[in-house]
């Protein structure tokens, strides 16, 4: 009964150490990408005054989708949690260079369309390997479970983010908000570096 009653509950994944630690991750990075890019949207629209150039910027998040089943066979051949910590880190680098660019007075328009492009291609294969690797992570009792607890962690941060990037960047400016991001980021790594090794199909197959 009581067995039952554990399989039945509903935050039960959290039993399961690899993914607290990849939920908690998944948190922190959305937190960190929609406030980011709600502060970029802001910075295109007060140096362009175009609603055109902001719905460009927007479009830029998304331009990894025609990547997505390239992304999914390689997280097929790969470890996937190393993948996984390897697209993060791209993510981070590019909010490092938003910060550094912030902070040199040097950040432009165009630099933001760049920057927002390369990570726009990371996007969509980071979410592609989070996917995966939720199902990597739990037995198939606990995998529905899992699901939507992660994507609560994700789709909630889309609220908050947002919101609380705005009164950020109203009391503190973009500066302070970038370098919050680039923290936040950093913690996002040190979170997967933590995920147990030999999560993907590579491990199980003989892939590198």
């Amino acid at each position: 009964m009581i067995d039952s009653l554990a399989r039945r509950a509903p935050l039960r994944s959290f039993g399961v150490r690899d993914f607290r630690l990849l939920w908690a991750s998944d948190a922190l990075g959305s937190w960190a990408e929609h406030t980011e890019f709600v502060i970029l949207s802001w910075f295109v629209l007060v140096n362009t005054d175009s609603p055109f150039l902001v719905g460009v910027f927007g479009a830029l998040r998304f331009v990894g989708t025609l990547f997505a089943p390239l992304y999914g066979v390689v997280a097929d051949r790969y470890n996937r949690a190393r993948l996984f910590a390897g697209i993060r880190t791209m993510v981070t680098v590019v909010t490092a260079a938003v910060l550094a660019l912030t902070v040199a007075g040097q950040l432009s328009v165009r630099y933001v369309f760049i920057l927002m492009a390369l990570e726009g291609i990371a996007r969509s294969g980071y979410i592609v390997t989070r996917q995966a690797l939720v199902a990597d992570k739990l037995p198939g009792e606990a995998l529905m479970n899992g699901v939507a607890l992660n994507s609560l962690a994700f789709n909630s941060m889309r609220a908050i983010g947002p919101a609380l990037g705005g009164v950020l960047l109203v009391f503190f400016g973009p500066a302070v908000n970038f370098l919050l991001q680039g923290i936040a980021f950093t913690g996002v790594l040190v979170l997967l570096v933590r995920l147990s090794p030999g999560a993907g199909a590579g491990d199980r197959t003989g892939g590198a």
